[in-house]
């Protein structure tokens, strides 16, 4: 619009055109303003606008100086230039006042004709490391001609405009608030090239003063051990020339593990001195490392220099308990300087002192993989709980390990059958997948994935290794005998770190397991199934471990590390060439909140998911299954077949209407229903207790022997139950059976 406005108004506003200046230079009383917006820090714009002022000179041209800062008035004044006009006062922060009152200047000597041109040279910022000095043409405004040349648009544009008032009575009115803004535009980015200049002197200035702090520190500390050596020389010199005695009572001092270090002074033959933070020990009875700091599971350990153990390392110190002496583990978790580390214990720390000596054992928590580890409960840290022989004398794996490589992936689209009906018809679990098993307290996540342990370890045939993470010991030891009845105990490695356990046990008993299954996958070539009871119980054992190491929580309370420790295990649990870990786990859902960040960051994970849901478990169907929120990844007519995908949707959309239909029949009653609504809905409660089964593992409560029915048995039963087939039938003959047949039978003995 302005160059539009100046196509149309005076040529005197409009008549410098880029071709135009040579033509001028012979034209004596002219002027060339240079405004600078430098902030008088950049010396660069003042040398360019000194050059331009020697340009001007060099064609004959006269000119005119406006500048901003005290910097570039005094530069010109001593070279004898003139300068016209000088602003200072413009603080770091310019605004837009500040350029009106300049602005005014430069619009009024340019009206009132004292200067045919005006250019601006200032600091254009581009980035923060990179700026430079630019001098554009301010004044007199580009001719809508010029504009066309440079590609801008084309030449009589303005020939579409009609102003009024006039042109030139707009042109008057808006030329100070274009200058204005011009002007304002070029004092920002000075300003912001400043500040940039400015940032990166002062990261200069701190990385300068890193390498010093760096220097005299490390020289500090040699002075200080120079100054504790020679203390030292000096008390067991004093003693041995006070008698034997003083000295016994001076070498104990000195290999005491207390916190203070003691000496002679002139007054007292032992004084008390004071050990300063983060000194360095030289005591040659503790050049592994010793405890300075213990908070409840947390414990602080100070190393000699150059020796500090790096992040996951795994550390060992011994305590006194009840008289026996206790080898405790701990994971270094922080490095947090002056030479100390910060770790989680793997076991109750009652007992332990400061002083007391630690070993850096140089690696990471280990666990004994192989052939010797099936049969047998382990902990944490590779220990057998029912047989302290086990596992000896067998290769160690490291936890922490990197999933593998992305090439040597494998994934596999084949169906692991489980024999429940409401999982290989709804949501059919991918072999080498991974399975989560959501729900809230009570509604039977815990007795699912048993019964999936005794279904699948007796039927797979090949090794099953399960992760109890925080759950009940009871749990752990019913499990452990069940197995063992089962006969599955043999093919099963059990690795538990249970609720009154250390959070840092919780937090990498899963690991633990995790790097078990692995060696059979990887070593031995074999199909191994992972159980995981609970991954909930995973995140907050991470939970808690952020909030003593001092991290500031995330969400609703959690670590905020949680997505990458999730990943960590996560990534691990895949398929490789020929060779699978086929993961289930129990995730719980904190008062059925699904948005809760433990159970919501775990979705991601799941190649299938199968959500329990309490209403379901309140009509007592069991396994309480949702058929409509639980999803699998290889439901689809490519992997299942064209048969069993359509039945599995056939019976969600009959399901699903009937969800729809309910508050209408809780209402108005069955009766008000159509007749297609009425079948449907008969058909739905039918296929809802057909989802039904005996559990192997509940047979003791439920006095009902398990069932289990092969998934082509499950979809002809339920295709049938669809299309109508089973209609003569009563819902009660559907309810804890496993095929069709079944139900007939059942139906046939509610008759008698």
């Amino acid at each position: 619009m302005i160059e539009n406005l100046a196509a149309g108004g005076p040529r005197s506003i409009t008549r410098c055109s880029p071709g135009a200046r040579h033509s001028r230079a012979g034209r004596r009383g002219r002027h060339l303003v240079r405004p600078w917006a430098g902030r008088a820090l950049n010396s660069a714009v003042i040398r360019a606008a000194e050059r331009q002022v020697q340009n001007a000179r060099s064609e004959g041209a006269d000119y005119s100086l406006i500048v901003i800062g005290k910097k570039a008035r005094d530069y010109f004044a001593f070279r004898n230039y003139t300068v016209d006009s000088y602003t200072n006062g413009i603080s770091d922060n310019p605004t837009y006042e500040d350029a009106r009152r300049v602005a005014d200047t430069v619009a009024s000597i340019f009206t009132q004709g004292r200067v045919d041109r005006v250019e601006l040279v200032y600091t254009e910022f581009i980035s923060i490391g990179s700026q430079k000095v630019t001098t554009r043409r301010f004044l007199p405004l580009e001719s809508t001609e010029t504009i066309a040349t440079q590609g801008g648009g084309e030449a009589g544009a303005s020939g579409s405009f009609e102003f009024e008032p006039s042109p030139e009575a707009v042109l008057a009115a808006l030329l100070p608030r274009y200058v204005e803004a011009r002007l304002f535009g070029a004092l920002l980015e000075s300003a912001a090239s400043e500040h940039a200049n400015r940032q990166r002197a002062m990261k200069a200035a701190t990385d300068n003063a890193e390498e010093l702090i760096t220097k005299l520190s490390r020289e500090m500390n040699r002075a200080r051990q120079d100054a504790i050596t020679t203390e030292i020389m000096e008390i067991v010199s004093g003693a041995e020339a006070l008698g034997p005695k003083t000295v016994q009572i001076a070498r104990t001092t000195l290999n005491s593990p207390s916190p203070r270090r003691r000496g002679l002074n002139e007054n007292n033959p032992i004084r008390d001195i004071e050990e300063e933070p983060g000194a360095i020990m030289t005591d040659t009875a503790l050049t592994e490392g010793r405890i300075v700091g213990i908070a409840g599971p947390v414990i602080d350990a100070e190393f000699p220099q150059g020796e500090l153990p790096e992040i996951n390392t795994a550390l060992e110190f011994d305590v006194e308990v009840d008289g026996n002496t206790v080898t405790i583990v701990a994971e270094v978790a922080q490095q947090i300087g002056d030479s100390r580390v910060r770790a989680i214990a793997m076991k109750p720390t009652d007992g332990l002192t400061r002083g007391t000596a630690v070993r850096n054992t140089g690696a990471g928590i280990s666990v004994p993989v192989g052939d010797s580890t099936l049969g047998h409960v382990f902990s944490v840290t590779g220990q057998g709980l029912d047989d302290p022989t086990a596992g000896q004398g067998a290769d160690r794996w490291e936890i922490h390990r990197s999933a593998p490589s992305f090439d040597s992936l494998e994934p596999k689209a084949q169906m692991f059958e489980t024999g429940v009906k409401v999982i290989d018809l709804l949501t059919p679990y991918l072999q080498g997948g991974k399975i989560g098993l959501f729900g809230g307290a009570g509604v039977g996540k815990t007795v699912l994935i048993t019964e999936m342990i005794n279904r699948v370890a007796t039927n797979h045939g090949g090794v099953s290794v399960f992760a109890g993470v925080g759950e009940r010991t009871r749990e752990g030891t019913d499990l452990r005998l069940e197995m063992d009845e089962s006969g599955v105990l043999e093919k099963a490695a059990l690795v538990f770190g249970q609720m009154d356990e250390p959070p840092g046990v919780r937090l990498r008993v899963a690991l633990s397991a995790l790097t078990m299954a692995e060696y059979f996958r990887d070593e031995q070539g074999q199909d191994v199934l992972l159980f995981v009871d609970n991954i909930f119980r995973f995140v907050q054992a991470g939970s808690e471990v952020s909030t003593l190491l001092g991290r500031m929580p995330s969400a609703v309370g959690y670590q905020p590390t949680l997505a990458d420790e999730m990943g960590d295990l996560q990534e691990r649990i895949t398929t490789t060439r020929g060779r699978s870990i086929t993961s289930m786990q129990a995730v719980y859902v904190p008062a059925d909140d699904y948005t809760d960040p433990a159970p919501f960051t775990s979705f991601t994970h799941f190649d299938g998911t199968t959500e329990l849901s309490r209403d379901i478990a309140a009509l007592g169907i069991y396994p309480a299954v949702d058929p409509l929120a639980s999803t699998s990844t290889i439901l689809t007519p490519e992997v299942v077949g064209q048969k069993h995908y359509d039945t599995a949707r056939r019976v969600q959309e009959i399901l699903q209407r009937y969800k729809e239909l309910q508050d209408i029949i809780a209402i108005l009653g069955l009766d008000e229903l159509s007749e297609e609504d009425r079948i449907t809905v008969s058909r739905a409660r039918k296929v809802q207790r057909f989802l039904s089964q005996p559990m192997n593992v509940a047979e003791v409560f439920t006095g009902l022997p398990g069932v289990t029915t092969p998934v082509e048995e499950t979809v002809d039963s339920f295709a049938a139950l669809v299309d109508g087939e089973l209609d003569d039938l009563p819902e009660q003959a559907f309810l804890n059976v496993g095929g069709a047949e079944d139900a007939q039978r059942k139906a046939r003995e509610l008759e008698a």
